[in-house]
């Protein structure tokens, strides 16, 4: 067993959810924040992660943000707005 599954081998709840998805260098910055661990430990350490809970991740693919439908939303009401004050 390597140095890096003995290590604090619970990891935070966000370090977990950003490699369920997809959000690996992500994960790594938090797991060594909450850890620190260097970098080559806590990438060891998600990859190890990756490989026992295979089913658990989720890679994020484009548009997989939800951002879209609130910024149409606001343009939307801006625009009606600006209709109703300058018309």
């Amino acid at each position: 067993m390597n140095s890096s599954s003995n290590k604090n081998a619970e990891a935070p709840f966000e370090v977990i959810q950003a490699i369920e998805q997809g959000r690996k260098i992500e994960a790594i910055k938090l797991l060594r924040e909450h850890t620190g661990r260097g970098l080559k430990e806590s990438k060891e350490w998600i990859d190890a992660y990756e490989r026992q809970h295979p089913g658990s991740i989720q890679p994020m693919r484009k548009g997989d943000s939800n951002m879209g439908i609130p910024i149409i939303a606001l343009l939307i009401f801006a625009w009606l707005l600006y209709r109703f004050l300058f018309s």
